[in-house]
């Protein structure tokens, strides 16, 4: 395999043996069969004694193997922080890309390597480099279902929608393998809802197809967030987190509402009045149309009723009344003898409430 004295010493962790041969004045750049350098096979075991020893006698931090890594793509590949540290510290290039077109960020974000894909952020690689298939570092780390190194890589700044060459955007991929807390940190960062991929679906059509419910709902709850928070903004009522509007309704009454929105689902509303209620509230079609793709039978619109009338609870603000709003609903959709000819939203509420 080509390997010398050094790279035995190197890949088995013997640091005398490698000061000894460094001593000795041995070729510290001759490679073994696969392009592989001393330093690399140390890169490759994380051993940071054998890495300074070589560093600091003149090994070239971006040699590169046969398949153009250099010792910072196996360290940062592996999740060796120390290392990266090292090797960024003696220059090696954050931004320097195998044949594959792999950065170390890249790497590092493909297995969630989450402190090393910050390191390289610190060290300034690029954020937002495709590889040969278009994938950024946010694809990858999307596509593996790592929320923290996604989380992070959205914080730096990069950019969320950039599609691959299926032109799958990261949210696409994230839903396509219905990865939840994944694609929360993309909406929450705002990633674009309206994005198609190559076969010209949005990200809600893709939830809807793929039976994942759940996002169907966090996906239409985070497209009405916005509007939300400018609500927030505009009545001076502070900043909406979206992960918190992602994850809860932040009403005050939210819980105590939820009981009585199942008993008018379950029991109160007619067949088809859920999609009136949408349509009340300025849901889009196609909200509708993903929210009733699922279930199906002859009281299936029990369930899109109530799961209609909890992403709508996740719109209201915390200074509406929620019982007047719902009034008002009903009494749009000519339901208001549900409490009766003269009813209030207070006569509602003891209607809805369990005896």
């Amino acid at each position: 395999n080509d390997r010398t004295s050094l790279h035995l010493a190197a890949d088995n962790g013997c640091i005398e043996a490698v000061l000894k041969l460094i001593a000795m004045k041995c070729d510290i750049h001759m490679k073994d069969k696969d392009g592989a350098t001393a330093l690399h096979l140390a890169a490759k075991k994380g051993n940071i004694d054998i890495l300074k020893a070589l560093l600091a006698s003149g090994s070239i931090s971006d040699d590169r193997d046969v398949d153009g890594r250099t010792a910072l793509h196996i360290a940062s590949e592996n999740g060796y922080t120390e290392v990266c540290d090292l090797l960024l510290e003696y220059g090696a290039n954050p931004n320097a890309e195998t044949l594959k077109e792999m950065t170390p960020l890249h790497l590092s974000a493909n297995h969630g390597h989450t402190d090393v894909v910050a390191k390289l952020l610190h060290f300034g690689c690029g954020v937002n480099a495709q590889n040969f298939q278009g994938n950024t570092a946010l694809h990858l780390s999307a596509m593996g279902n790592h929320a923290d190194t996604a989380k992070i890589l959205v914080q730096a700044g990069c950019e969320l929608d950039l599609p691959n060459y299926r032109l799958q955007t990261p949210l696409h991929a994230a839903v396509e393998s219905g990865l939840t807390e994944v694609v929360e940190v993309l909406l929450a960062g705002g990633a674009s809802l309206d994005a198609r991929e190559k076969s010209g679906k949005t990200s809600l059509q893709l939830a809807s197809r793929g039976a994942h419910v759940a996002l169907v709902d966090t996906i239409i709850k985070a497209e009405r967030y916005y509007s939300t928070a400018r609500e927030y903004h505009n009545n001076d009522l502070g900043y909406v987190e979206p992960h918190a509007y992602l994850r809860r309704p932040t009403h005050p009454s939210a819980e105590q509402m939820k009981e009585i929105l199942w008993r008018l689902s379950t029991k109160q509303l007619k067949n088809n009045e859920w999609k009136k209620l949408a349509l009340y509230w300025k849901f889009k079609p196609e909200h509708i149309q993903a929210i009733e793709h699922q279930y199906v039978g002859p009281n299936s619109y029990k369930e899109h009723g109530f799961r209609l009338l909890i992403i709508w609870l996740h719109g209201i603000r915390k200074d509406e009344n929620i019982m007047k709003l719902l009034f008002e609903a009903l009494v749009a959709i000519d339901r208001r003898n549900l409490a009766g000819k003269h009813a209030t939203p207070s006569v509602l509420l003891k209607l809805f409430l369990p005896k």
